[in-house]
């Protein structure tokens, strides 16, 4: 029986597994899942093998024990607490609210209280003297940074869109921008959208709304200055804490194990962190990387390589392992994602 991997191809097989359905396989568990202690005291009994911590692998007290530097950086980072609770400009509300009477007092305005930026804008409508062969993402930017009352937007946080010919728009158009950083770090939460149309021949905008959060040179301030840790400071801190991992029978699963990798398994980082935040009664912010774990070939038993771990490569050839992302400035372990590629699906076919 061999394992199917739905990224790339997708077999008749006992059952089906989607993106949106995870569950269809049996496995109520999602594909990223907390970490926890590593300690399961109903993890069935397996033979001895690379899965079992060894000489070779640091365990969590080594590798957060050493010399006086390192304990003074230890009182450092306790000082330092992640993810940070943003606190929007009491009176954004107001000189937004103000600013929007000043375009168009029919106007109406829904605010976000927690990002501190708008959510939607109602009955204003935008004639940004576009024609021709202007750039209509130009023009769209153009606008949002004439009012940064209203909108809080700096064009240098925002990926600049492949060029719109406004003499491309004939009616209704959703025109829609992306954020890419947030001070010096990657940030891909954001959105801002408007509708391009056509009122008297002449293009207009309408309808704007937005999800996401002010500025890089308000929200900057707030993030404090503490160091994301090294990759040499992680290192033994992301080996040392076991993976889970589930055995697989026709896409039911019939064991539940963990991994604790030794020093023959790969680890590789992600380029850089990226910023991250969450939106409740508050918002917080959180820095965080990710960094992959590959199982050497000299350590695969027969419980890996059935296991949701495995995503096996065009050749055939399996390729186990986890994602893990951690917090870059306290060295939490936010999550683990089963398979060593983000983008596969890993299901058992009958007889396939």
């Amino acid at each position: 029986m061999r394992p199917m991997n739905y990224k790339r191809v997708v077999f008749p097989a006992v059952c089906l597994l989607t993106i949106a359905a995870a569950v269809a396989c049996g496995d109520d568990e999602t594909n990223s899942t907390p970490v926890d202690d590593g300690v399961d005291s109903s993890t069935p009994h397996q033979q001895p093998d690379a899965s079992k911590t060894d000489s070779n692998t640091p365990d969590a007290k080594d590798a957060t024990s050493g010399n006086d530097a390192g304990a003074d950086a230890d009182a450092d980072a306790e000082a330092c607490e992640s993810p940070v609770t943003f606190k929007p400009d009491a009176n954004a509300k107001t000189k937004a609210t103000a600013a929007l009477a000043a375009l168009s007092p029919d106007a109406t305005l829904q605010w976000s209280d927690a990002r501190g930026t708008i959510a939607s804008i109602s009955d204003l409508v935008v004639s940004p003297a576009c024609t021709g062969n202007d750039d209509v993402y130009d023009k769209f930017f153009d606008y949002l940074e004439a009012h940064r009352d209203l909108f809080q937007i700096e064009r240098s946080d925002w990926r600049a869109p492949p060029p719109l010919p406004c003499s491309a728009i004939s009616g209704f158009q959703f025109v829609s921008i992306h954020r890419e950083k947030l001070g010096a770090y990657e940030e891909v939460n954001d959105t801002f959208s408007v509708v391009a149309d056509v009122k008297d021949g002449n293009v207009i905008f309408r309808n704007f709304s937005g999800f996401y959060i002010p500025s890089s040179t308000i929200v900057g301030p707030q993030l404090g200055d503490c160091a994301d840790k090294t990759e040499a400071q992680m290192t033994p801190l992301l080996r040392a804490e076991p993976f889970a991992y589930a055995t697989l029978n026709q896409c039911n699963i019939d064991g539940s194990f963990k991994y604790t990798p030794v020093a023959t398994d790969k680890l590789t980082f992600a380029p850089s962190a990226t910023m991250t935040w969450e939106e409740g009664t508050e918002l917080t912010l959180r820095r965080q990387r990710t960094a992959t774990l590959v199982v050497s070939s000299a350590n695969y038993t027969n419980d890996l390589l059935r296991s949701n771990a495995n995503c096996p490569d065009d050749d055939g050839n399996p390729n186990i392992g986890w994602i893990r992302t951690y917090d870059t400035v306290t060295g939490e372990i936010i999550s683990d994602s089963l398979t060593p590629d983000p983008y596969c699906l890993v299901c058992f076919g009958g007889g396939l």
